[in-house]
């Protein structure tokens, strides 16, 4: 979503922050989540526990680089 300079007004940084980046990041952490439930079942091969592991790693990152 590009925002232009001269559309920019008091409100524009608490809705970008309302409307896109927290739901953003409740996507992250249901996605973390997820990968955590399917990990916890026994045939979730070594294979994919690695990669989910992988992939909440990104995601932990995400998460940290939205909160900056």
């Amino acid at each position: 979503m590009p925002i232009y300079l001269n559309r920019y007004d008091k409100y524009t940084v608490g809705r970008v922050r309302t409307e896109y980046l927290h739901p953003q990041q409740r996507m992250y952490e249901d996605e973390i989540k997820r990968i955590a439930a399917a990990e916890a079942m026994p045939e979730t091969t070594a294979c994919d526990k690695a990669a989910g592991q992988k992939r909440m790693e990104i995601l932990k990152k995400k998460i940290a680089e939205c909160r900056e």
